[in-house]
């Protein structure tokens, strides 16, 4: 975070790699940022990414387990929405989780908020995309 070289090198890696998860990196990062702009949170933190940071893993880790492999551009228009709705939630949990944790323990969340909102979504959407199986064989 707050470190535009490291971000370009990452964002360029990813598109070399996979642009479908390049773009849907960027797609968390984008509402990632856009929900601490909503929220009207600290302007400081937002320069310095620390909104975008948790968005732009959720917009990794649901295309991820979607299903779709890594060029799975025909599922978009469903991934979009789960990346859209997670990563502003993203934000709001790091906003509540931040204020908490560093009160109260003196420490950031990391990737708490990350985690929660891409286990929601997964949670949510495993009776339609099958992500837990749960037939007496699977979990």
């Amino acid at each position: 975070m707050n470190n535009t070289i490291s971000g370009l090198l990452i964002t360029v890696g990813m598109f070399v790699a996979s642009p479908y998860y390049a773009l849907c990196m960027l797609l968390g990062t984008s509402f990632g940022t856009l929900g601490g702009y909503l929220f009207c949170l600290d302007k400081t933190a937002l320069a310095n990414g620390i909104y975008g940071f948790n968005g732009t893993l959720v917009g990794v880790g649901i295309s991820l387990f979607q299903f779709g492999g890594d060029n799975a551009f025909t599922l978009m228009p469903q991934v979009i929405f789960g990346i859209s709705i997670q990563s502003i939630l993203s934000t709001a949990l790091t906003a509540g989780l931040g204020n908490l944790f560093v009160n109260k323990f003196g420490i950031s969340p990391f990737t708490i908020p990350f985690i929660l909102a891409t286990w929601i979504w997964l949670l949510g959407a495993s009776g339609s995309y099958g992500y837990f199986p749960v037939n007496g064989q699977l979990l």
